[in-house]
């Protein structure tokens, strides 16, 4: 769930997009699905962050 100001539309979808392109990775999305806790796939999200620069 994202949530943001009503009139920061562009944010919300530059997120999205984002997150979408997160996924597209098969080892990414493998270890999201094998979390144990919320707070791993915080630590997953930003690790991939990071990544992709």
């Amino acid at each position: 769930m994202l949530i943001g100001r009503e009139n920061a539309v562009g944010v919300h979808l530059r997120l999205l997009s984002r997150i979408s392109r997160m996924m597209n990775d098969d080892m990414f999305r493998k270890k999201i699905l094998d979390a144990t806790s919320a707070a791993e796939v915080l630590l997953l999200f930003d690790h991939q962050e990071n990544e992709l620069g």
